[in-house]
């Protein structure tokens, strides 16, 4: 089969880069443009497009941007609309094209594009990291380091300055509650700074997703499927590898923080990062009532009801050995560090000057739908709710 193609431009020049199926030559190549008749493209000469009319083929293929008025323009000169093939570069980069009888064209996936897509991303990500790490040299309060890379509320910042204004015992941590790892409190530490760790998800696929991410083989990270108690968590951590002596731990279960935190015993980390609900104010050291079961919208279908006070992690923390240095300024995280660390630059603050009234507008009503309440609001739906005076 005998075939010409129409255009001479981006779209036909990346349809000739292919090679042709057995059987199936291409003959010329026609173009509207008289400055480019005679000239040649990837070895075929280029014709007006009439010369169709003079030689023709069994299939004519138009390889243009704009295909309409070149198909019109063939229709006009009484060409049968079977053998006008339409090709354009969009359309067969993920799918089928008009030409797979003709051509052999190698298919790219859209997962494949996708999944570099985000591989660039985090790369430029992780570039600017870098450049924010060196800004910290000048920084001396911890309140003015804050900086997000893959942290949700800029904890990446207040990470940094703490490691690198204390004696850190080992460059190890445990954080849990990590979902697909992709925004997590110490995934920058672990590329910025080469740490070691374990993340645990009590979802399978997030962690199968961790597992496949290139994450997995270019550093020494352990990812287990787990759902967390307080019952399991020493035996999940120890299981895993980890005890004694780590840098950080990190905990966000949207629950049982408090906890799960007052269990662990097999680990004893420089940084404790934990969250915390600001709905449940300043003043009182409450909780919610403990149950392994517990997911955050078991109770309450806003999802306000979860975790700990401010005043509850501190004074927990006080009995560990901890002090309260920092709550980033989205008021979802507070930050402990073992007091015999702290020193002129990590100091201890109080719950007043920690705590912070969040602004965030991410309960649901009972549709399951966001509502975008205040923050008053919220703590009214939730005033009645039991809590734990701890």
């Amino acid at each position: 089969m005998n075939l010409a193609v129409v255009g001479s431009g981006h779209v036909a020049n990346f349809l000739l880069g292919f090679p042709t199926r057995s059987g199936v030559e291409v003959s010329y190549i026609c173009d509207n443009n008289s400055k480019k008749w005679g000239d040649e493209l990837l070895g075929y000469k280029i014709y007006p497009v009439e010369h169709l009319l003079e030689s023709p083929v069994e299939r004519v293929i138009v390889a243009v941007k704009d295909d309409k008025s070149i198909i019109d323009q063939l229709l006009n000169m009484k060409f049968d609309p079977k053998i006008i093939v339409s090709f354009k570069e969009d359309r067969l980069i993920y799918g089928d094209s008009n030409v797979d009888d003709l051509f052999i064209i190698s298919r790219r996936r859209l997962e494949d594009d996708v999944d570099m897509i985000i591989k660039n991303l985090l790369e430029i990500k992780e570039m600017i990291g870098h450049v924010e790490c060196r800004q910290l040299d000048s920084i001396d309060q911890i309140s003015k380091s804050e900086f997000r890379i893959f942290s949700q509320n800029r904890e990446d910042g207040i990470i940094q300055y703490l490691i690198k204004n204390m004696r850190i015992s080992e460059k190890k941590f445990v954080e849990f509650g990590v979902q697909n790892y992709i925004e997590s409190n110490t995934r920058f530490l672990l590329c910025n700074d080469n740490w070691v760790g374990l993340v645990i998800d009590g979802n399978r696929e997030n962690i199968d997703y961790i597992k496949s991410d290139e994450i997995y083989m270019k550093y020494n990270l352990t990812a287990v499927h787990r759902f967390i108690t307080a019952e399991n968590i020493n035996s999940i951590i120890s299981d895993a590898g980890y005890a004694g002596k780590i840098g950080i731990l990190s905990i966000d279960i949207d629950g049982n923080d408090y906890w799960v935190w007052k269990e662990i015993n097999v680990i004893d980390p420089d940084i404790v990062i934990c969250e915390y609900n600001p709905r449940f104010g300043k003043d009182e050291a409450v909780t919610i009532p403990y149950d392994p079961e517990w997911t955050r919208f078991k109770v309450s279908y806003t999802g306000a009801y979860f975790g700990a006070s401010i005043r509850a992690l501190t004074e927990l923390g006080n009995t560990k050995g901890y002090a309260l240095v920092a709550s980033d300024s989205h008021g979802a995280n507070l930050f402990f560090v073992k007091k015999e660390l702290l020193n002129d630059r990590v100091k201890e603050v109080t719950v007043e000057q920690a705590y912070v009234k969040n602004n965030y507008r991410d309960t649901r009503d009972k549709n399951g739908l966001l509502d975008y309440l205040s923050f008053e609001k919220v703590v009214e739906k939730i005033h009645d709710l039991p809590l734990v005076h701890v």
